[in-house]
């Protein structure tokens, strides 16, 4: 599937088949070449939080649409009455969430939208699950993302955390959101839509399912698109030869954290 630049309104499936670099491929390749070309070749099955996630996303953004695409297991599947509810899903193309889980998503979902500052996000963004495409300039690789919800002058991305309080700046570095983040500003920039903020809509998957909104600092937008643009550059390289090698090039440093230096230079 390929499509001219510019904002689309696609299925998560769709996207997904899109020729296009994102930054998800580049999250791999950040691994290692071979770690990418393995996603790429077989993709990994969605994990329990993945699937959440996206459960959480459909009951914000298509909450008159969300017992169309997901529907609660009420028995277990080992049994006769289990394998004729999975069936009957199957059926009706529905995907099927533990009971549990349907109604954790519901519940943050709820969290996400009653929270003043993200409630003013949705009631000023002219556009939720976006997707955008666009080239780069070097090899005129088509590029995409996947944006959650775009207003004037921002976009937004909704997360999901096991612990609020670790978000920023633990996983924001730790799992690259501020690469993702400078990835989908460089995409508006190219489409001729620059913004001037990003934010990070936060809920917690376990109850009582606090929520919260952040904003990406200029500064760590500034490092994750210094950081993107090394990794596309490798990525092409790559790509143009039809090498995908497993080791990490260079001499890597090896050092304990800065905050366990600082423990010990204080004692």
């Amino acid at each position: 599937m390929n499509l001219e630049p510019g904002i689309h309104k696609l299925t998560f499936p769709e996207y997904l088949a899109l020729d296009a670099v994102n930054a998800s491929r580049l999250a791999d390749f950040r691994r290692s070449p071979a770690a990418c070309r393995l996603r790429m070749t077989e993709p990994d099955e969605p994990t329990r939080a993945m699937v959440l996630g996206t459960a959480v996303h459909a009951a914000l953004f298509e909450s008159e649409r969300f017992g169309d695409i997901f529907a609660p297991y009420e028995h277990d599947g080992r049994t006769k009455e289990g394998k004729s509810e999975r069936a009957d899903m199957d059926a009706r193309g529905v995907i099927g969430l533990p009971m549990a889980d349907y109604r954790d998503a519901l519940a943050m979902a709820q969290s996400l939208y009653t929270h003043p500052r993200v409630r003013r996000l949705l009631e000023t963004a002219t556009g939720a699950e976006q997707s955008a495409v666009w080239t780069e300039p070097r090899k005129a690789r088509l590029c995409k993302a996947r944006r959650d919800l775009v207003g004037p002058g921002w976009i937004a991305d909704l997360k999901t955390t096991s612990d609020l309080d670790r978000f920023s700046p633990w996983a924001v570095t730790d799992l690259g959101y501020y690469r993702q983040a400078a990835w989908y500003a460089w995409g508006a920039e190219v489409l001729a839509s620059p913004i001037e903020h990003f934010f990070f809509p936060v809920v917690a998957n376990s109850a009582p399912f606090e929520s919260a909104l952040f904003r990406l600092g200029e500064e760590s937008l500034a490092a994750g698109r210094k950081e993107m643009d090394r990794l596309l550059a490798a990525y092409l390289r790559c790509e143009d030869g039809g090498s995908w090698p497993r080791h990490v090039p260079g001499l890597l440093s090896a050092d304990a954290s800065g905050q366990r230096l600082k423990e010990i230079e204080e004692t």
